[in-house]
This record gives structure tokens, sequence and C-alpha cells, in this order.
């Protein structure tokens, strides 16, 4: 009898995750999160989308062919396609927290170093290395930020995160416009810090206070679960508590102990203390996305974020290149395929001019089928 009301007395007290933070509700910290993560996205798509802006107030100084432009284009977006899996994966296995703190604070490292770089093949090199740290951030954000929400918040929190995606085609154009408005130099010996190495400056300031506020959170608790971390998911779990309701998680729960249900899958974990490198380790979590049913629809996903990304974000990096190839065209007619058509004929690599054609013709399908879908 006794055993029996021991038992029960450890039943009331072990709590599912999604229970307990459902009953700590939503607060300060689900809202401070969710800036953060804005903040973060605002800095992750701004190192891309600035490069489009650069590469044309830079030619001088570098003096880059239209090849070395696109390569300049090309090397953040490169690193991000190469590293964010594989982040991913590391996101898992080491802790959310820890891989956006190393990517915003890498990336951020780099890209002030990058103010600085005149030659224009290590300017590339280090744009790379931009491009890996921020994968990071884009692997671990939102997960990280969907596991301090319920179920019912979760989706609703990654959509206003995405939302600052859209938020940064609005701030890159705007802040290098007031950048690059003003006429000045600063000579330091042999080297001319002018104003278009100030947009890397204003790329990098919203990450690097997202990340500063980023380091009073604990690593999540769901992630800890799963790793049966149960005490730190416990702290974590307090902390949430007291930031959010101010008072100890004990005196919200009316009780002095308390335990989370372990998310740990015996099977998984049993496999995961067999020896593997790392590699071989996202192969055996990638191969079942391509069997039954997930599949068809992981692939084609796959075919909806390509178009998607291939049509807004694609064109949306050549088109300061375009308005300065179109001003350089002196006629009156034209469209955009017209002029880039014109300046084949003048251009030092007409391969590119033949690449951007065809995405200027892909973009205008793209419209026109928008338009006749309505």
């Amino acid at each position: 009898m006794q055993n029996s009301l021991e038992n029960n007395s450890q039943a009331v007290n072990l709590w599912d995750y999604d229970v307990i933070l459902e009953k700590i509700g939503y607060g300060k910290t689900q809202w401070i999160l969710l800036i953060i993560s804005g903040l973060l996205t605002i800095t992750s798509v701004a190192a891309q989308q600035s490069m489009s802006i650069i590469v044309i107030a830079s030619q001088c100084e570098f003096k880059s062919t239209q090849a070395e432009k696109g390569l300049i284009m090309a090397s953040c977006v490169a690193g991000l396609f190469f590293s964010t899996y594989i982040w991913g994966y590391i996101s898992d296995d080491v802790g959310r927290r820890k891989v956006l703190l190393c990517g915003v604070f890498a990336s951020n490292i780099l890209q002030f170093v990058l103010m600085f770089v005149t030659n224009i093949w290590m300017f590339n090199l280090i744009n790379l290395l931009v491009g890996i740290s921020i994968g990071g951030v884009s692997a671990a954000l939102y997960a990280y930020l969907s596991e301090f929400n319920t179920p019912k918040h979760r989706a609703v929190a990654i959509n206003y995160s995405t939302m600052f995606v859209s938020v940064t085609a609005i701030y890159v154009p705007v802040t290098a416009w007031m950048v690059l408005s003003a006429n000045w130099s600063i000579s330091i010996g042999d080297f001319v810090f002018r104003p278009w190495r100030l947009i890397m400056l204003i790329s990098l300031l919203p990450g690097l206070i997202g990340g500063l506020i980023l380091l009073r959170f604990p690593e999540s608790p769901k992630l800890l679960l799963s790793q049966n971390k149960i005490n730190e998911a416990i702290q974590a779990v307090a902390w949430i508590c007291k930031f959010n309701r101010g008072k100890p998680i004990q005196d919200l729960l009316n009780c002095d102990d308390f335990m989370l249900k372990s998310e740990v899958n015996s099977e998984e974990n049993s496999m995961d203390n067999i020896p593997r490198c790392i590699l071989s380790k996202i192969a055996r979590a990638t191969v079942p996305l391509f069997h039954k049913p997930h599949g068809f629809y992981f692939i084609i996903s796959n075919l909806a974020v390509f178009g998607m990304f291939f049509s807004s974000n694609g064109m949306q990096f050549w088109f300061p290149e375009i308005v300065n190839r179109s001003s350089e065209a002196f006629n009156d007619s034209s469209t955009v395929c017209e002029i880039l058509s014109e300046y084949d004929t003048k251009a030092e690599n007409s391969t590119l001019v033949h690449i951007l054609i065809l995405l200027i013709k892909l973009w205008e399908l793209h419209f026109l089928n928008y338009i006749l879908s309505y």
C-alpha cells in the first residue's frame, strides 16, 4: 500500500515538457526570443544580399571583371549551401544555443575583418567563411525558437520569424542608400576606407545585438531532454518560469520537487552508441527522407523552395548589377533583356550576360504565371 502511494506521488510530479510550458504560459522568454530570431535573421540574410550592392560599389577599387563579380556574390551563398545541413546535425548533437552563438559571433568577426581586405581573392575566401558561419545560424535558429514555444504557438512563432527576411529586403537597400549617398574616404597609410566597406558593419550589427542578448538564454530544454540531460532541462525550465512569471517553478506547480519526462528513444539511443564518423551519422539520418512516405514530399518541397528562391532571392542578387548596366546603355527604348543583349557585345565575359538574360526571362515567365493564376 505504501509503495503504491509513493508511485502515485512520483507520477504526479512527473511532467511532460509541453504541458509544463503551457502551464508557465507565453511571456517575455518567447517575445524576446522572437526578437533575437529576427535580429539573427537580418544579419544572416543581409550578409548575402549586401554583396549585390558591394560588388558594384567596390568594382573600381578591386578592378573586378564580370566573372569576379559573380564569384563575390556566390562565395557567401556557397558557404551557406555546403555547411547548413552539417550544422543542422551538429546542433542536434552539441546544442542549438552553442551553434547559434558560435555561428553569429564567428560571422561577425569575419565580416569585420572583411571590411579591411584589399585583395579580391582573400575577400572571396573570407566571404566563403562568412557563409559557412552563417550556415550555423540558419540551421539552428528555427529549431531553437520553436522548442521554447508550445505546439500551439510553434508554427506562428516561426512564421513571424521568417517575416524578418522581408524586413531585411528593406533594411539592406535603405542603409546602403544612406551610406553610399555620402562621398567620403578615410586614408590609413596605403589603405583607404570608403563608404561601401561600412555596409558590412551595418549588416553585422543586428546579429551582434541578438547574440549578446542570447547569452542570457539557456539551452533548449526539449533538446536537453532528448539527450537525457534531465537536471539541465529542469534548470532551463526553472529559468523560463522565473523570467516569465517572476516566481520559482515549484510555486507554480505547488510542489517542492518535480521531474521531466525524458524524450530519448531507447532504440535510437542504443544505435548512437555505435562509433561512427559525423558524415556516416548524417547519411544514416538522411536516408529515411527518401523512403516512403517521406520521399515524394521531400523532393517536392525541395523543388518548391528552389523555385521560390530562384525567382525571388536569386533575381534580387542581380538587380543592382542590372540597374548599373542599364544606366550604361544610352538608349531610350528597351526592355531589360534588350539592354543586356546590347551590353553583351561590349562585355568581357558574355557567359554571365547570357545567364542574366535567362534569369530575367524566367522571372518574367514566373510573374506572368503568377498573374494568370488569378
